[in-house]
């Protein structure tokens, strides 16, 4: 059975889901507003614009595939009707290409606008395409015709905007943390000062400037971040950071959807540091989960739609989780 760079079987029959990836809520667009804090409402409101990115992403190649296959569908209607054209060269297929572009832009596209259920069927349209061709290239006969070098092309452009949506996600989840922290900390330095209290190893000193009150008191979190005494690179760091700064109650919130975040820092790392290929430490890590169920060291991840929808879904929870929780805890304050 043939097999692609990375080792993939490209003719097992997958189901990429790529329809999936990104029916993620979208309820996050309204998230920002509630914030009432106008120190984090800026951090939601930078959170949910990566996350339309993600979005943007995943609909892209869905509303491509509707677009091309419309565009062609017009370009054989013009073919035929100035075929006589064609033929004496008065017109040629650039020329077809351009009308039938035209037609689209004049005449289908206001239609699929003006009508309440174009837009999903035109989604409809383009993800049943990918099904498709998906499910095409996967038959032994087209493996067979391709060239060795072009084997799996197709389908390893898939895994990377799924991979993709799924590392961007995580990096937007953790940037937002890491600025929602330092934010909480410069805004509030009894934040910093249970910070500093109960990580004795990590001070530089910063009891006494909150003491003194001197004008470093609003740059607390800025300062612990420069000096590196935190540096967010690890969801480990980040979940006990903010347990240290806000309370015991704020892990309920990483631990709330199952705890899958971790398993998408997982899935995350194994993308940028091995391209996707399964090494021990991510079994080892991310063993207990149902996403990393009957994989093997050495084969690339099984990546689909529904791992990404699930995935870029627990990022929102934890992430936009994060900003009620410190929002609120400003909220109640006297």
């Amino acid at each position: 059975m043939p097999s692609n760079e990375t080792g993939r079987l490209v003719s097992q029959g997958r189901d990429y889901a790529f329809d999936i990836a990104s029916r993620f809520p979208r309820d996050y667009r309204t998230y920002a507003a509630e914030i009432k804090s106008h120190n984090y409402r800026p951090i939601g409101e930078s959170f949910a614009r990566s996350l339309n990115k993600i979005v943007h992403l995943g609909n892209m190649p869905v509303d491509l595939s509707a677009l091309v296959f419309g565009i062609g569908e017009l370009y054989g209607q013009i073919s035929h009707v100035h075929k006589e054209e064609f033929k004496s060269g008065r017109i040629t297929s650039s020329g077809l290409v351009n009308k039938a572009w035209e037609a689209w832009l004049e005449i289908y596209m206001p239609r699929i606008m003006d009508d309440p259920t174009g837009p999903h069927q035109a989604w409809g349209l383009g993800s049943q395409l990918i099904i498709d061709l998906v499910k095409a290239l996967q038959h032994p006969d087209a493996i067979a015709a391709m060239p060795r070098e072009s084997e799996g092309y197709f389908l390893d452009g898939i895994e990377s905007i799924l991979s993709a949506m799924l590392s961007n996600a995580y990096v937007a989840f953790e940037s937002m943390a890491a600025d929602l922290w330092v934010e909480a900390l410069d805004s509030n330095p009894a934040y910093a000062k249970r910070w500093l209290e109960k990580n004795p190893e990590r001070q530089i000193k910063l009891l006494d400037i909150i003491g003194g009150g001197t004008d470093l008191t609003n740059r607390l979190g800025s300062i612990l971040k420069q000096t590196r005494k935190v540096n967010f690179i690890s969801l480990n760091d980040i979940k006990n950071d903010y347990k240290a700064a806000f309370g015991d109650d704020i892990v309920s919130i990483f631990d709330g959807d199952g705890n899958h975040i971790v398993a998408v820092e997982q899935m995350r790392h194994l993308y940028a540091h091995t391209g996707g290929i399964i090494d021990r430490e991510f079994i080892d890590k991310s063993g207990a989960f149902p996403w990393a169920k009957n994989i093997s060291v050495g084969q690339p991840y099984p990546i689909d739609g529904h791992i990404v929808c699930a995935s870029v879904t627990s990022c929102i929870n934890v992430g936009f989780g994060l900003l009620r929780f410190v929002d609120g805890l400003d909220a109640d304050k006297p």
